[in-house]
């Protein structure tokens, strides 16, 4: 019998043939370890393969490991040291405020009242010998040469 042209067949190929799937596409997968769930480092799999110890992460992710630890609650990596963004020889942010407000003021800006209030109440609340801090002594005299000229 005689087949028609265009209908031939090669050998697994018809229509009757099995089909390979195409493989899973490969994604990343941070390694953790077991109890710590400290990151140890990644590596390349089949998509659906996490589990406890191993997380899947995006293709540019650049922790370093050894220096996170897996956080499951809140579903990411935090830091295993964290560090102080104010370095402890930094002036306190609010101090350092109100000296830039008492400079201001020494230089004759105004300010509403509620403002040169806090000026002065921050001032004699801050611990430490304010009798030493020569812009504080010469914003008390400024004050008070203000109140005798009724400024």
């Amino acid at each position: 019998m005689k087949k028609r042209p265009g209908t031939e067949t090669s050998p697994g190929k018809g229509p009757r043939a099995r089909r390979k799937k195409p493989p899973a596409p490969a994604v990343n997968y941070a390694v953790l370890e077991a109890g710590t769930m400290v990151l140890t480092g990644f590596e390349t799999g089949a998509a659906g393969k996490a589990g406890k110890l191993r997380i899947e992460v995006p293709a540019e992710c650049d922790l370093t490991p050894g220096k996170f630890k897996w956080n499951a609650e809140a579903a990411r990596f935090d830091p295993l040291q964290v560090f102080d963004a104010v370095p402890e020889d930094s002036p306190h942010t609010l101090h350092a405020i109100w000296a830039g407000f008492l400079s201001l003021s020494l230089a004759g800006h105004g300010f509403p009242p509620e403002t040169e209030t806090w000026l002065f109440d921050y001032g004699r609340s801050i611990d430490g010998d304010l009798g030493q801090n020569e812009l504080w002594r010469d914003y008390l005299e400024a004050r008070r040469a203000r109140r005798e000229n009724g400024t």
